[in-house]
């Protein structure tokens, strides 16, 4: 099990196909690959190096990725009981319970035949208005309950059964994901759902609606696995059968910090897309709008795993890191139920550019209570930002060891 600093060892091994593409393409459309102190606008289909402060850039379309990206998460509430309730007790979609005695009077299913799973295919949102959403597993629910009015839940889902558990994936392109898949990491768990990040044709998702997780969680033209795919696979091990996870992939490669900070506007906001169609000032407002929806669905926020910093690297970004993750998570957490709900941040590859900025990530567990770290002890890159396919996996694995030690949970 991972401690505040470690975690078990990964499976690091010998440079993958993914490995190749990489650094083939990176060559040939990036060959100077260096920190700058100024970084060129996006490109699809290639990040270049560099980035202010000497950070650098992700495309957010495409097809490569040749640098890193920002995260931040959320947490909000909801209770199950029986079905699932959004604040003021009335059901809302989100499982089908297995136990024959769970309420179904809203047009949530009982089966004493199956697991719980999360069953919200579609579901909407609008401040303080009606929710609906539809139930895979029989019915549809329909409730005027609005997102403000969910209960308090408390600081991380630790017991019971018949759980709906959303866990935010914010960062920059190491969180994103994009490293080649192989047949082990397409295996479906119904258990697992995800967000829509996007509207992807070859996976048939939609933004903002339930799927069954399978990679690309973040964009469809990343076509490859990410942390979260492991970190899920990791975690739903450990929880009880009846529980169900909800991943809402909130990642975006390239950007600076200041991306989700809560007001403000990035400096290099015209270089990256924010889904869906890039009208959000702020990824702050987009990231809670996603869990809102989440909590609609009958979820509970339950942590968030966080990796960034490769574009924060050079200063005068570096000095005010720190400072700017703790505001972010501090306000995630009041702006979605006040809870302190788990908060994970993973460490930076530690052969690459940015592995300097690991002594500022091992020190957030001492400014922002609740805190864990995944480390990247021993995993390998294919460049100076991005992991290796066998360490997006480790680093997955460990983010989900982290948390199961968050949340008080056994291995």
């Amino acid at each position: 099990m991972s401690t505040v600093h470690h975690s078990t060892a990964g499976f690091v091994n010998a440079a993958d196909t993914w490995a190749l593409r990489w650094l083939t393409l990176a060559t040939l459309l990036c060959p100077c690959v260096v920190a700058c102190s100024n970084e060129p606008e996006q490109k699809p289909g290639a990040e270049a190096a560099g980035g202010a402060g000497g950070g650098m850039s992700d495309a957010t379309q495409g097809g490569l990725q040749t640098s890193g990206g920002a995260l931040v998460g959320g947490t909000g509430a909801a209770s199950t009981a029986g079905g699932v309730q959004t604040g003021g007790g009335a059901n809302s979609v989100g499982m089908a319970s297995s136990s024959s005695n769970a309420a179904s009077s809203q047009g949530l299913s009982s089966s004493a035949s199956s697991a719980s799973t999360v069953g919200a295919v579609t579901a909407s949102v609008s401040s303080g208005g009606a929710v609906t959403a539809s139930v895979s597993s029989g019915g549809a629910a329909t409730v005027g309950a609005s997102s403000s009015d969910a209960e308090t839940a408390s600081a991380g889902t630790t017991g019971g059964g018949n759980q709906f558990r959303v866990y935010l994936l914010i960062g920059q392109s190491n969180m994103a994901g994009g490293a080649q898949t192989e047949p082990r990491d397409l295996e479906q768990d119904e258990r697992i759902r995800v967000l829509g990040y996007d509207d992807c044709a070859a996976t048939e998702r939609v933004y903002n609606e339930w799927d069954v997780a399978s990679p690309p969680l973040h964009a469809c033209w990343s076509e490859g696995i990410g942390p979260g795919d492991y970190f899920a696979r990791t975690l739903i091990e450990a929880l009880p059968a009846g529980d169900t996870i909800g991943l809402v992939p909130c990642a975006i490669p390239g950007v600076d910090i200041d991306f989700f900070v809560k007001g403000a506007i990035s400096a290099r906001r015209g270089e990256f897309t924010i889904p869906p169609d890039n009208h959000w000032d702020s990824a702050y407002d987009w990231v809670i709008e996603r869990a809102q929806l989440a909590e609609a669905a009958g979820g509970v926020i339950d942590g968030i795993i966080f990796h960034q910093g490769e574009s924060d690297s050079g200063e005068p970004n570096r000095s005010l890191w720190s400072g700017k993750v703790k505001g972010i998570v501090e306000d995630l957490r009041a702006d979605l139920g006040g809870n302190a709900f788990p908060f994970v941040a993973g460490e930076l590859l530690h052969s690459g550019c940015c592995g300097s900025m690991n002594t500022l990530v091992n020190q957030l567990p001492n400014d922002i209570s609740n805190t864990y770290i995944a480390s990247a002890e021993g995993l390998a890159g294919v460049d100076q930002y991005h992991f290796d396919a066998p360490g997006v996996r480790s680093i997955g694995q460990r983010y989900g060891e982290a948390m199961i030690e968050a949340l008080g949970l056994s291995q």
